[in-house]
């Protein structure tokens, strides 16, 4: 298994050097399988921390949760449409009504209200029930 994996089978012992925050060891004593944990991705040797929107990836699987690595943009971690960037992370676009502090955190054909702060239909369009 590599560095940043842990063994989670009872009968394995993980190394001292072991570090147990980013992987896993899963299947049976014949066939183990190294995993990364959430928010860690594998280049094939070793468990890294997943990239963040805007950051620089080489392939998929590389960025969070709700972001892919985006090549035809010079391999950039990029939010789904769905979903906007937090700086760190890609939270849920928010429906209106739900609190917000910028345009771009609202779905599509919504706005922040600047005073109220919370997402609004845009002009000309109205909120409907999924």
């Amino acid at each position: 298994c590599t560095y940043d994996a842990e063994c989670v089978i009872p009968k394995l012992r993980p190394k001292p050097w072991f570090n147990t925050t980013s992987g896993s060891v899963v299947g049976s004593p014949d066939s183990l399988i190294c995993e990364c944990k959430d928010l860690f991705y594998t280049n094939g040797t070793k468990c890294h921390p997943s990239k963040g929107p805007g950051k620089p990836c080489t392939g998929l699987g590389q960025c969070v949760h709700n972001a892919e690595c985006q090549t035809p943009y010079g391999g950039v971690c990029l939010c789904f449409e769905t979903h906007y960037s937090d700086g760190n992370s890609c939270p849920q676009k928010k429906p209106p009504m739900e609190p917000c502090t910028q345009d771009h955190q609202c779905v599509f054909n919504s706005s922040c209200d600047k005073v109220e702060d919370v997402c609004r239909c845009k002009k000309g369009f109205f909120e409907t029930s999924t």
